[in-house]
Order: structure tokens, then C-alpha cells, then sequence
């Protein structure tokens, strides 16, 4: 479906009324080679109507930026549109954390742990 105006444009687009980022899979994967070269599934891709691709290989990036032989499109105003509006604003969620509840606690305590796990590994 990444590669399909078809399904991109018309039927996310079009019938599901979908106004957020389309991104691509990841160029590089396995199951995409079928769609041609690197050079090509990133064409395909930009054309179904994918304003951001996915490529998660570095050598993959290195062989695509110099093939493109035309600026790509703005699309900065779509993914500016990611950012939306946030639910709490700075005084609310520093209040949220420093309450000790909740979820917010949970989550806070899980990245301080993974942070001290990782340094303690050398991460």
C-alpha cells in the first residue's frame, strides 16, 4: 500500500478523510526490494503520496541523497502538523509529577531506571 496512489490518496485520503503524515515503511526492508532499487521506491513512494520515507539503513541514506536529481517537495507544513496542541501545559504536568500518582509516576520512574540500567552497562 506504501507504493499506491490508489490506497494513499484515494481511499486514506479520500474515503477515511486522514489530513495527518503519510510515511513510508522502511526503504531499505526486505519485502521492498520487488518495487525496483533503492532510487525507485523512493520515487514510487513520494508519488503514492508519502510526505515522509523511512530509511533506516546510514548506507542506504548515503546512496539515496545523491541520486535525487530534483528538489523534493515542502512538506514542512504538514509535519509541522504532528506537533498538534499539548493536552497539559508545563505548570500542569510539573504539577502531575510532582503529585507522586499516577501514571505519569510510572512512566517517570521507568526512564529514570532505564537511564541508571544503561549507564551502568556503559550505554
Amino acid at each position: 500500500a506504501g507504493y499506491s496512489h490508489l490506497w494513499l490518496q484515494d481511499v486514506l485520503r479520500g474515503q477515511m478523510q486522514y489530513r495527518g503524515v503519510i510515511m513510508s515503511d522502511d526503504l531499505g526492508m526486505h519485502a521492498a526490494f520487488s518495487a525496483g532499487n533503492l532510487s525507485q521506491r523512493l520515487q514510487l513512494s513520494l508519488a503514492a503520496g508519502c510526505e515522509l520515507v523511512l530509511v533506516c539503513r546510514p548506507e542506504d541514506v548515503e546512496e539515496l541523497l545523491p541520486a535525487l536529481d530534483q528538489p523534493l517537495a515542502d512538506m514542512s507544513a504538514r509535519i509541522a502538523s504532528l506537533y498538534g496542541k499539548a493536552a497539559l501545559d508545563g505548570r500542569q504536568l510539573a504539577e502531575a509529577g510532582s503529585q507522586g500518582a499516577g501514571e505519569w509516576q510510572h512512566w517517570r520512574l521507568s526512564l529514570e531506571n532505564l537511564n541508571e540500567s544503561s549507564s551502568s552497562i556503559g550505554v
